[in-house]
């Protein structure tokens, strides 16, 4: 199972993690996790921006070969699909790990260069998009844009032929057309972007505005929701569920 970031409120608050890891102790010693870092993991108990220490030290992940990255992106096999799990906190980690991004990108063309899995799906909190605020938030109007390390990854997605990116972060679930070159995708080509919707009590309602790029979205007001990833070698298939185990979106990739 996968928790796409932000598995706490506080990243160094011991109560808050306890409080996690009692909440997936019913099924955790039965089912693999694959953590994905968020930017709470990185605020200390001043809520100010800090290294995310007790996340790097709480979970035993596959190692990326760079010490000075302990913990914080990594990368496995898992059938036919190779996951690639980035650490996106660049602002965070600005004062702290200012070379994150040069580095991680150097990691990461040189993991999925080496890949030769059938599928590559890559995990990561923070969404390419900043999304325009809805009508009804109560803020001024601003339109929908790519984020700066955006223009940095996506041509690395594309270069290696992933097929699929997870986000999260903006609580609310988004998927979008198939993207290629920062625009929608000629038919049958293209990254697919999955914005992956809502965990845990934030709630967002009337936050963000609607976006012509997007393929799905949850119904209104979101709830929580998940989604199940399933895969064989012809076929990369992802489904979206409300608590009530009611299905409100699917793609099916296909080779």
């Amino acid at each position: 199972y996968v928790n796409m970031g932000d598995l706490v409120d506080n990243g160094q608050d011991a109560s808050q993690w306890r409080a996690w890891f009692n909440s997936v102790s019913v099924f955790s010693d039965a089912v693999p996790l694959a953590p994905v870092i968020g930017n709470h993991e990185a605020y200390n108990m001043e809520w100010k921006e800090c290294l995310p220490a007790s996340y790097t030290h709480l979970f035993n992940v596959p190692q990326n070969g760079l010490a000075k990255y302990p913990n914080q992106f990594y990368s496995f096999d898992y059938g036919p699909v190779h996951f690639v799990v980035l650490d996106t906190n660049f602002p965070e980690m600005k004062k702290f790990q200012p070379d994150l991004l040069a580095d991680e990108l150097s990691w990461l063309e040189n993991d999925l260069g080496a890949s030769r899995a059938q599928w590559k799906v890559v995990l990561m909190h923070r969404d390419i998009f900043l999304y325009g605020f809805g009508p009804e938030s109560g803020r001024a109007q601003s339109k929908t844009h790519f984020l700066d390390f955006s223009y940095r990854l996506m041509p690395v997605f594309e270069k290696y032929k992933v097929d699929a990116v997870l986000t999260a972060h903006l609580h609310t679930y988004r998927r979008r057309v198939p993207l290629q070159n920062f625009a929608p995708a000629p038919q049958g080509s293209g990254v697919t972007y999955i914005l992956t919707g809502v965990a845990g009590s934030v709630r967002y309602p009337k936050l963000w505005g609607d976006f012509e790029w997007d393929a799905a979205t949850a119904p209104k007001p979101e709830t929580a929701n998940y989604m199940t990833l399933t895969a064989d070698e012809k076929t990369l298939e992802f489904k979206a569920f409300l608590p009530d185990g009611k299905q409100f979106d699917e793609v099916k990739l296909t080779k």
